[in-house]
């Protein structure tokens, strides 16, 4: 808070400021403590605490870092800012009974680098997928030109932590059909949540809730939905004048998922019918950058693929519904700068056509996906490959994937079997052997040029580049190349290095060397693509 244009008078008045949360302390003597306080807003305070305050209680049990509190004291000017010298200290929510042991970490990267209350304007989503995947999913978004408010991490002390991208969204409807219809997206968000109120604690946000879910709504992300700002003043919106309305079945979906026990069982309490299937109402609950958001969108709105995943392993073994393939044909080209709002004629669209598709078997392997999403992407011309040689083809996937596209020749290499279907594709050779071993045989073949060089072996980087440079004279001047490099590496900067020094050698032989991160890659890979030297001297 800033202390510019407050006269000596009014830094002396008694103050009391409640909904603060404790982000940091300081014990700068045995007679001073420093206490760093955040508003919903995203403004800073700070409580000093001084010796005739530590006189009659023990600062260090009062509260603890996380704790929203309430302080009573005496404005002071310090420097050029404002701090209230603690006469009181009170705990309106401690941090403990909502995330039990979890240790309080505040990000004031993330929470300074766009602070909350720039998101005064419009709705805002946040997609919820992977950490691993945050970078990637980042890259997507810039893309589509959408705007990214931050990335937030969940309060968890789990192994495989997940991720929060928080997106604004001019119109949120159309954004998340968007995101439902592309495919590469649909694969790594595993949620989607409405933002449209911010509260200080976790009670105001189940009571802004509670009243929303009671008000009728409108068209989620519409100009006249509520803006990302706080129910009231106390950031607690009051239920007292909200119609009453028959019992309303809602599914609760909180981030992190730890907070979705407690909010069904509120919801419960106050009438609503709660469970996870035939829904009318998504109620969105979110803690980040110490605060909590709350928004409420109807089924119709925010249904759909990325709320309706398979239920069972049999259900998930046969593989995306023949309506979210159909949605998925042209996805990845929808999401656009206004938020995705082409992606709702173009579902409609290819609903339709969902019933004359062609039920198809569930790929091989998760490889496929590696293909698939480069020729989404268009960053490989598979419409351009009429003979392809697949090294460390099996089970499969990449072999299936440029059967699929057409490919009249694909040599698959490899010395295990093949997933084929029966009778085998006629366009696929597998050749059960090493590359090593089938390199004589193939360079003795006449008329032999590839348009397509694909590895995904689990070897090596640097075996990965030898087999490359080896099998070269099989290639067309300026053929495709797709390679996986593998971190077989215990450590990650030996890896880095190993990495770079292949990108190296790799350049001598091929052009246009680039590494890609595809959503399809696991956390430990990577994906380098090129193309063959078209000089034939190599």
């Amino acid at each position: 808070m800033e202390a510019s244009g407050i006269s000596h008078e009014e830094a002396m008045l008694r103050v009391e400021l409640g909904n603060l949360r404790v982000t940091h302390r300081q014990r700068f003597s045995k007679a001073m403590h420093f206490v760093g306080l955040r508003c919903v807003d995203g403004y800073t305070a700070e409580a000093v605490c001084k010796a005739d305050f530590m006189k009659i209680t023990q600062v260090n049990s009062c509260y603890r870092l996380g704790d929203v509190v309430r302080v009573v004291g005496i404005l002071e000017v310090r420097g050029n800012r404002l701090s209230v010298r603690a006469e009181q200290l009170q705990v309106e929510e401690a941090w403990i009974d909502v995330f039990g042991k979890a240790t309080f970490l505040f990000d004031w990267d993330a929470a300074n680098a766009n602070p909350p209350e720039r998101w005064a304007l419009g709705s805002a989503l946040l997609l919820q997928a992977a950490a691993a995947q945050s970078e990637r999913l980042l890259a997507r978004m810039a893309e589509s030109a959408i705007e990214v408010l931050g990335v937030v991490r969940p309060v968890a002390q789990v192994r495989h932590m997940e991720c929060g991208v928080v997106l604004r969204a001019s119109d949120a409807v159309a954004l998340t059909r968007a995101i439902g219809a592309d495919e590469l997206l649909l694969r790594v968000v595993q949620r989607v949540y409405l933002l449209e109120q911010r509260c200080a604690t976790l009670s105001a946000a189940l009571d802004a809730l509670g009243a929303s879910l009671r008000q009728p709504r409108a068209q989620a992300g519409a100009p006249n939905a509520a803006p990302l700002e706080p129910a009231d003043a106390s950031g607690v919106a009051s239920e007292a004048d909200a119609p009453q309305r028959a019992q309303q079945v809602v599914r609760c979906a909180a981030f992190p998922r730890t907070l979705e026990k407690r909010a069904t069982d509120t919801l419960h309490e106050r009438g609503f019918l709660v469970r996870p299937s035939n829904y009318d109402a998504l109620a969105c609950l979110v803690y980040m950058h110490g605060f909590y958001c709350v928004g409420v969108a109807t089924k119709e709105d925010f249904g759909g693929a990325l709320w309706e995943k398979p239920r069972t392993a049999s259900d998930r073994a046969e593989g995306p519904s023949e309506q979210k393939r159909a949605r998925a044909v042209h996805g990845s080209q929808q999401l656009s700068e206004d938020g995705g709002g082409a992606a709702v004629e173009a579902a409609a669209h290819n609903d339709s056509a969902a019933t004359r598709m062609r039920q198809t078997s569930a790929p091989v392997c998760r490889a496929y996906y590696k293909l698939k999403e480069l020729g989404s992407r268009e960053l490989v011309a598979f419409s351009d490959c009429s003979v392809a040689i697949d090294v460390g083809a099996s089970p499969g996937g990449w072999t299936s994937y440029l059967a699929e596209r057409g490919c009249s020749k694909i040599i698959a290499i490899d010395p295990a079997e093949l997933r084929q279907t029966e009778p085998p594709p006629p366009c696929v050779e597998h050749l059960r052997q090493k590359l090593q071993d089938a390199l004589p045989g193939l360079l003795q073949r006449k008329g032999l040029a590839a348009d397509l060089y694909c590895c995904d072996m689990n070897a090596a980087p640097s075996l990965v580049v030898e087999l490359f440079t080896q099998a070269v004279p099989l290639l067309k001047p300026g053929a495709q190349v797709v390679l996986t490099f593998k971190n077989v590496y215990p450590k990650k900067r030996v890896w880095e290095a190993e990495r770079d020094a292949q990108l190296d050698r790799l350049r001598s032989v091929a052009d246009d060397v680039h590494l890609v991160q595809l959503f399809a890659n696991t956390p430990r890979e990577c994906t380098v693509l090129c193309r063959a030297k078209q000089s034939t001297e190599q």
